[in-house]
């Protein structure tokens, strides 16, 4: 039946309202898949930016023993990405999705061996269950030993050049990195953390005088941290540090650049709160931005990811602190892609240690450990 005049004139009068909405549609989160440097493939979830390359990009870091599925993470997600960031969520190795690894396949002749997961020193000492006959497929965190925990700083390294590979795509600006970790999530992140600032991709060039090749030191990669939100974060024994504290290794890397760092606990949780104020004492001499402090919330003993209930306000106070973060900066910078896997890079460590990663993916493996652990 024709519509009447009325009818057709409220909907021509009610389109222009309608078309801008559905234009301004968020996109749709799509479950991903990227591999590590020691051949295990993670899993997550990831929400592109309306904004493209305008926005932050933020990393969320779940605390072992849970994993991204959990109902506060999406909808820390979700709220971010309202706010026009783009947002990965994934599981570390032995968590939800991410159990499964390239075993690799020995042999005696070199042509038909086959590098994999448990090729690796770390992993055959560090999980539980190793049989060079019969290679598993999956593995478990519960299989995990304390001191492999380090071992997971890896896989938040393949989370960032999974975004450096979206950021050339035009998706998100993983140049404006944010993480936001949870517990024993908070410590591993603050240990990528620092080494990114110590991590230069290898440039070289030919002496005017010698002609010989002289590698240059440019910017670090640890230049796209912008900030951290860290809930409850656990002391540096936690995740297998036995030698450094993990707030002594953020201070140098927050001071030079600049890096903002929010601890935040529930105001009721007296262990959490000691930590808390003792974590931002340390960056706290001299202040690194007026964004590095503690958060409390009130009236909880909540810690970890249990702090982001939407009842608390949390999803909204991080929203906002991410965007404060990005005012304080006050650009977008966008991040040339830098390929982790194919491309050489050398950590210059204080101590005048130097570790030089080739191109070869095995060359990446546990540069964390090679510095701050006793064997």
């Amino acid at each position: 039946m024709p519509r009447s005049l009325p009818c057709r004139l409220a909907l021509a009068l009610a389109l222009p309202l309608l078309l801008p909405r559905l234009s301004h549609a968020q996109p749709q989160p799509r479950p991903v898949k990227f591999p590590t440097v020691d051949h295990v493939f993670l899993e997550g979830k990831f929400y592109p930016s309306e904004k493209k390359t305008d926005a932050a990009t933020v990393l969320l870091l779940h605390s072992i023993g849970e994993d991204s599925s959990k109902k506060e993470w999406q909808n820390l997600a979700k709220e971010l990405q309202k706010g026009g960031h783009a947002v990965l969520a994934f599981d570390f190795r032995g968590h939800g999705g991410s159990t499964t690894v390239d075993p690799g396949k020995p042999s005696a002749n070199p042509n038909l061996r086959q590098p994999g997961f448990w090729d690796q020193a770390e992993n055959k000492s560090g999980v539980k269950g190793f049989n060079d006959a019969k290679r598993k497929e999956t593995i478990t965190y519960k299989d995990f030993s304390p001191k492999y925990y380090v071992t997971l700083v890896n896989d938040i390294a393949a989370a960032k050049a999974f975004l450096d590979e979206r950021n050339d795509e035009g998706e998100c600006n993983s140049a404006n990195l944010i993480l936001v970790g949870a517990e024993t999530g908070a410590s591993l992140g603050a240990l990528w953390i620092n080494s990114e600032a110590h991590r230069y991709r290898v440039l070289t060039r030919k002496d005017p005088v010698t002609f010989l090749e002289k590698t240059e030191k440019k910017e670090c990669e640890g230049k796209s941290v912008l900030a951290a939100v860290w809930l409850t974060m656990s002391p540096s024994a936690s995740v297998g540090v036995s030698n450094a504290s993990v707030t002594s290794l953020l201070k140098d890397a927050c001071k030079e650049h600049k890096i903002r760092i929010v601890f935040v606990y529930g105001k009721n949780d007296s262990k959490g709160k000691e930590n808390a104020l003792a974590y931002n004492k340390v960056l706290a001499q001299p202040k690194v931005t007026k964004l590095t402090g503690t958060k409390s919330f009130d009236d909880t003993k909540l810690a970890g990811s249990g702090l982001l209930l939407e009842s608390l306000g949390t999803p909204a106070y991080i929203s906002d602190y991410v965007e404060r973060v990005l005012e304080e900066k006050k650009k977008g910078n966008p991040w040339k892609k830098r390929d982790f896997v194919n491309q050489e890079y050398r950590w210059y460590f204080p101590a005048g240690r130097q570790v030089v990663a080739k191109p070869d993916r095995q060359e990446l493996l546990n540069f964390i450990r090679r510095e701050y652990l006793v064997p």
